[in-house]
């Protein structure tokens, strides 16, 4: 199924994977900088040093801006991706759909299926869906612990 949905490397499905992967790392990476922006303010805060403290509490605000453009990306292109799986499937079984009068046939002979197209429909729309949402619900864990395994490994050692 995942060749129906991911033809080849050249397709926009694998365009939008790899934006959103890259979108992950990206994630990643700022929340291992937030923590440490965080651990800081917290040094700040415990030293008494206001002007440090200040100083970290601006740069968290400052971070809000790439982050949200992050968040906001990465929402953008899972609903491409969901889109361009929909189209894909929806193309693939309207193929096999229209191919030896399956269409007659079901709905002309067989009266158990209502609307057997208008089902085909819906059922690729929550395909492409719940496959764009399992990428980034898979994704994103395996990179969080790769990227602070690696973190982590910096500043105490492997």
């Amino acid at each position: 199924m995942i060749g129906i949905a991911i033809p080849s490397y050249a397709s926009k499905e694998f365009k939008y994977a790899t934006i959103l992967t890259l979108l992950l790392l990206l994630r990643t990476q700022m929340s291992i900088w937030l923590a440490d922006v965080q651990g800081k303010i917290v040094k700040a805060i415990v030293q008494k040093d206001f002007k440090k403290f200040v100083y970290r509490i601006a740069n968290l605000m400052l971070f809000s801006i790439p982050s949200s453009a992050v968040n906001s990306g990465m929402e953008y292109f899972s609903k491409l991706l969901s889109v361009a799986f929909r189209e894909r499937i929806t193309h693939y079984f309207h193929e096999l759909y229209l191919q030896k009068m399956f269409y007659y046939k079901i709905c002309n002979l067989d009266s158990r299926i209502a609307n057997p197209d208008q089902r085909l429909t819906e059922d690729a729309k929550k395909w492409g869906q719940a496959l764009s949402s399992l990428y980034l619900n898979v994704m994103k864990p395996v990179l969080d612990i790769i990227l602070f395994s690696k973190k982590l490994a910096q500043l105490v050692g492997w």
